[in-house]
Formats: structure tokens, sequence, C-alpha cells
């Protein structure tokens, strides 16, 4: 063991996992920023709050979708930044998680959900086109 790390055992700064606590922190704090940035991204700058209404026609949508495409795509690069935020979020609660398990299982679960749940938010943003057919736009729409 390096004098370093057993200087970060001996004053509390390192968790059982080897992390220090900044570390960990710096991962919580991600979690609010990965919340205002998707916030901002979803609602503020590509407006998809109010939602249009559910009795719009495709026509209707398209037109929306064509007015507002950069707004849309400024807000989506927003939307996917707040999502990648979530990992290491995700990974701080599962180090806490961790410190009251015998066997990890539950820790490796929040990984895994982390994992995934970034996974589906980043290839939602990656693969929105605003240029489809306009039946297939709306029905990408109504999801």
């Amino acid at each position: 063991m390096t004098s370093a790390h057993a200087v970060g055992e001996q004053s509390g700064l390192r968790s059982p996992s080897g992390t220090s606590r900044g570390t960990q922190v710096l991962c919580a704090w991600s979690g609010l920023v990965a919340t205002v940035l998707a916030v901002l991204g979803m609602i503020v700058v590509g407006g998809y709050v109010p939602a249009r209404s559910p009795s719009a026609s495709a026509a209707d949508i398209a037109a929306w979708y064509a007015g507002h495409t950069m707004s849309i795509r400024i807000g989506l690069v927003l939307t996917l930044l707040g999502f990648t935020l979530l990992l290491p979020f995700g990974v701080a609660m599962a180090l806490q998680t961790r410190r009251s398990e015998a066997r990890p299982v539950m820790a490796w679960l929040q990984i895994t959900s982390a994992a995934i749940g970034v996974l589906e938010g980043v290839l939602t943003v990656v693969f929105w086109r605003s240029e489809e057919h306009t039946s297939e736009l709306q029905s990408h729409h109504d999801l």
C-alpha cells in the first residue's frame, strides 16, 4: 500500500472502494447538472413542453418540427450532455450502496441500470431526424 493511499484511508478521505470523497461528490453533483441540462434541452430550448395536442394531424406536427428544427437540435445536444452525466451519478450512488452490501448485487444492478438508461437516452437523441416522412414523424413524436 502506498503512503498516499494509507494517509487517505487514515484521514477518511477514501471510501472502501478506494475512490476519493472528492471524486464521489463530483459524481453526485453531476446528477444535478444532468437534470438541469435535460430540463433546459427538452423544455426551455427544445420546446417539448407543453406537448403538442394529441388530436394534431401529422401535417401539423411535421410543420411544428420544420419550424423549430434548430432549437430542437440545440435542445437535443443539451439533453445528450445531460444524459451522459447521469452515468457518473449512477456510479456514485452504486458506490454508496456497495458500502452496505456483503455481496455487491444491488450496486451492480445500479451501475447496469444507469448504463442502460444513459444508452437509451443517448440513442433517442442520436437517431432523431426531422426529415422523416410525415406519418413516421408523427408516430415517433407520439412515443
